[in-house]
């Protein structure tokens, strides 16, 4: 005879989404997120598979969310949304610290293994990472006011500074 569902059930339920196909269509990316039932709160962070049905790795670490992956154009680079927080090391450098509830910021990690780095440091945080065609700058999205959403767009460097921006509407 079949059981009920129960809550602890539901726990363990991990919701795929947001898939991102990289440009040589070789792998894909995508958010796994899970309930964290001791914090009743939600996880999200990127795995990878390759479109042949090969393995799926875990790609971000850690306990702060992160979502969006964005492959860039050469697919040497992933371009996704996280919570972490970074602390100054020195120039570029920055020391990770996974503890979640920063403001969501621009992260981009190479796709044959590494270290994240920080793209921005948008007071309000910085959503929707779309790539250049040449793989040279991420265009995101950043609130720098109340209700004052504008698009921006970086260098593809550790620390950039938003070049240009463009208000919406």
């Amino acid at each position: 005879m079949p059981r009920s569902i129960t809550i602890e059930d539901l726990y363990k339920i991990k919701f795929l989404s947001q898939p991102c196909i990289s440009p040589d269509g070789r792998h894909i990316a995508f958010v796994v997120t899970t309930i964290d039932d001791q914090k009743h709160e939600y996880r999200s962070s990127i795995w990878t598979v390759s479109t042949d049905g090969g393995k799926v790795r875990r790609f971000t670490m850690g306990v702060s969310n992160t979502s969006s992956p964005s492959w860039s154009p050469d697919g040497r680079w992933l371009a996704f949304v996280s919570e972490r927080v970074g602390e100054s090391l020195g120039k570029n450098e920055k020391e990770l610290k996974m503890q979640g509830k920063g403001k969501a910021q621009i992260w981009l990690m190479p796709t044959d293994g590494g270290e994240a780095r920080q793209l921005t440091f948008m007071q309000h945080g910085a959503t929707k990472p779309t790539w250049s065609p040449d793989s040279n700058y991420v265009l995101f999205s950043a609130e720098v006011g109340p209700a004052d959403e504008r698009w921006w767009g970086a260098r593809g460097a550790w620390g950039a500074r938003a070049t240009h921006r463009w208000r919406l509407g």
